[in-house]
């Protein structure tokens, strides 16, 4: 999992230089979407989650994983319906475009018959062959009900995929009474900008984001977070018999547990934070919500602090809560350790003049194929801007900018797209 927490993390520095605080990150590769939610700079941690078919009650970062990548497969159901994913053709033996690919239609032979992605992927180094693609969805066609177009069939596989992935983002926002339209997307890995910026559309989030080198983001993100250690201790405490002073201990004892595995990793010991929380539910509830303890004594006023955090964290998770009407249980005792590193330096763009397109060709987009300029991501300068239809190409990605639908390259050369209709609205 530290691929995918990795990456959640380098998510949260790239929003935070974007001037994004809130955003959803989207890693999608070949087999899968990886995705978290990010709030005010900081991942969503869960409690406990599960690997494989083994509940693991430690702490983690919430990632939500869906069968949706560049290499589904598209196939049709016993009832004769268009499915994607989660069987993936994967790198081996790949789409069928790859060279020595795989028999049946996927998301990437999908998108290369739309002409949204170029006809030779990691920089010319693989080239495709539309052909194969062309053949496989003909013949994935010609078992589904009605005439359809390998065209119409291909935007299908796409419009199933970017519903896949809009439907994962609305439960792990709408679902828990958070509004997404209040959040950017922030799209990476090998697959994930090709799509994004339609899911935006789809969800009505504010932007979305493609960081440099989106590939690539989880490798930076292991080397620009801080360590972290956690400890946990459980000790039920029912709201009339909590025990301040039983409290302080336990925080205590974990703060110098945090502290001293941290000091044996050789962190300095000035750049060493601690960072104080805990389980609580209503008593008679079986499921807690985590929320931050104030800092310093463990007083009146401390307890106080803790039950009102609960309770407005209660209602901002399930819309509801029952201050004033019923008791709270404290029931872990949690403490985060921190080692301050000095992060790497994400450097400005220095690219001078203002670069045109390297090409043109015809991309589908609203049921035609229109003539799109093909940029060179390498050329672009900052402050660059640019309408869509679109296409930004680099080596290992694409990012399609669709029709109403704008791009602006910031100082530091995220690529961030927004919607001119929402923009028209506000």
């Amino acid at each position: 999992l530290s691929g995918p927490a990795a990456g959640a993390l380098a998510s949260a520095v790239v929003a935070e230089i974007a001037g994004f605080p809130n955003v959803v990150a989207l890693d999608a590769g070949g087999t899968s979407t990886d995705l978290c939610l990010i709030e005010s700079g900081k991942p969503q941690v869960t409690n406990g989650g599960t690997v494989g078919a083994f509940p693991v009650r430690i702490p983690m970062i919430d990632i939500r994983t869906i069968g949706t990548g560049g290499g589904s497969i598209a196939w049709i159901s016993r009832e004769g319906h268009l499915k994607v994913g989660p069987k993936s053709a994967g790198a081996e033996p790949g789409p069928m475009c790859y060279p020595n690919g795989g028999a049946e239609p996927t998301i990437t032979d999908a998108n290369l018959v739309l002409g949204r992605i170029p006809s030779a992927l990691i920089g010319g180094g693989v080239a495709l062959d539309v052909s194969r693609s062309r053949a496989g969805l003909a013949a994935l066609a010609s078992r589904l009900p009605g005439a359809m177009t390998v065209e119409q069939l291909a935007h299908g596989i796409i419009e199933i995929a970017n519903w896949n992935q809009a439907n994962a983002i609305r439960q792990m926002t709408i679902q828990r009474g958070i509004d997404p339209r209040a959040f950017a997307l922030l799209a990476f890995g090998g697959a994930g900008p090709a799509q994004s910026p339609a899911v935006m559309e789809l969800l009505g989030m504010k932007a979305c984001i493609i960081p440099r080198d989106p590939g690539n983001l989880s490798a930076f993100g292991l080397l620009a977070v801080d360590w972290r250690t956690d400890r946990i201790i459980t000790k039920v405490m029912h709201e009339d018999a909590i025990d301040l002073a039983t409290v302080a201990t336990l925080y205590a004892s974990l703060e110098r547990d945090a502290v001293s595995s941290l000091e044996r990793d050789g962190i300095d010991p000035v750049r060493i934070r601690v960072a104080r929380e805990a389980d609580i539910r209503y008593a008679g509830q079986s499921m807690e919500v985590r929320v931050a303890a104030p800092a310093g004594a463990t007083d009146a006023a401390f307890l106080a602090a803790l039950i009102d955090a609960f309770h407005a964290a209660h209602l901002r998770t399930f819309g509801y809560n029952y201050a004033g009407k019923q008791k709270i249980e404290l029931v872990n005792f949690c403490v985060s350790g921190f080692g301050l590193i000095e992060r790497p330096r994400v450097p400005k763009l220095s690219v001078p003049g203002r670069p045109t397109h390297k090409s043109v060709r015809p991309v589908y987009f609203d049921g035609v194929f229109r003539e799109t300029h093909i940029y060179d991501r390498a050329v672009l300068p900052p402050a660059f801007r640019l309408e869509g239809p679109a296409v930004v190409e680099e080596f290992g990605s694409t990012t399609v900018i669709f029709p109403s639908q704008k791009l602006e390259v910031d100082p530091h050369g995220i690529l961030i797209v927004r919607s001119a209709r929402a923009e028209a609205v506000q």
